[in-house]
């Protein structure tokens, strides 16, 4: 009986080490390891658009890609081989807002 539960608290406690341990590495990487790179990169000169948590600038990607229909419209457009603007609209965005450095 008293070996029954030594190993039970070995067991709990090994599961609250590991659970402690889990929060620890969720915590560095969704907040301290972003804060460190922004940090960085503004310290460089480097602003760049805001980066809400979890999610990051996907949304702000999706509503770009979205509105990036007016590349494809009249056939009065100039031919051209700059094809940046087409498939990375998001990032020529965040280029003529934040600078050439982004």
């Amino acid at each position: 009986m008293v070996l029954q539960l030594v190993l039970v608290k070995m067991l709990l406690t090994g599961l609250l080490l590991g659970f402690i341990t889990l929060i620890i590495r969720l915590f560095d990487a969704l907040i301290l390891k972003p804060r460190q790179i922004r940090f960085k990169l503004q310290k460089q000169g480097i602003q760049g658009p805001p980066s809400p948590f979890l999610l990051g600038n996907l949304l702000d990607i999706k509503n770009t890609r979205f509105n990036g229909s007016k590349f494809c419209g009249d056939g009065d457009q100039q031919i051209t081989h700059n094809c940046y603007p087409m498939v990375f609209p998001n990032f020529d965005k965040w280029r003529k807002q934040y600078g050439t450095k982004y």
